[in-house]
């Protein structure tokens, strides 16, 4: 089976690229491989794939995900957890005194 063959097999089921630790031949997980049958090996069970295969695999992946975005901004409303401490410090360290000292 060709490597364009695996991923449009995969993306059928909804799989964008084939897991790392998928089998060698067709790309399925242990879990829920069982015996299939691939063009070129025919009927086979799950086959572990090489490091290299791994490797490959897992930076396809990485490449194919969408870089990482900041988190929006806080609503002006929300304070941040820096605020509310100093806020608190403020609140315990006002003189609490309201009676005048004799």
């Amino acid at each position: 089976m060709t490597t364009s063959a695996i991923r449009a097999k995969l993306a059928a089921r909804g799989v964008a690229t084939e897991p790392p630790y998928g089998c060698s031949w067709c790309g399925d997980e242990r879990h829920h491989h069982g015996s299939q049958w691939a063009p070129i090996i025919g009927l086979h069970q799950w086959i572990e794939p090489d490091h290299a295969l791994i490797l490959e695999r897992m930076r396809r992946r990485r490449a194919a995900r969408k870089p990482h975005t900041s988190p929006p901004p806080l609503p002006p409303w929300e304070e941040t957890v820096e605020e509310a401490a100093r806020a608190d410090d403020q609140y315990w360290d006002r003189d609490t005194d309201d009676e005048p000292e004799e």
